[in-house]
């Protein structure tokens, strides 16, 4: 019984341990995803910016 008791606590402490390293694995992979996202939206605001100047400079012109 008490045989039991331990290997059941070994086992416990095997799962926790391999849910702590996917915890980890997928903080990483979310850190990334944050990081490319706000790379992605800069990008967008930059093009974005450009095209409004772009058609601010045009109107201009034409007036």
């Amino acid at each position: 019984m008490e045989r039991e008791v331990v290997e059941r606590a070994r086992e416990a402490q095997m799962q926790m341990a391999t849910l702590l390293q996917t915890q980890v694995e997928m903080q990483g992979r979310m850190q990334t995803m944050a990081e490319i996202f706000d790379q992605r939206r800069f990008e967008l605001n930059q093009s974005i910016c450009e095209q409004l100047n772009e058609m601010r400079t045009n109107l201009g012109q034409t007036l």
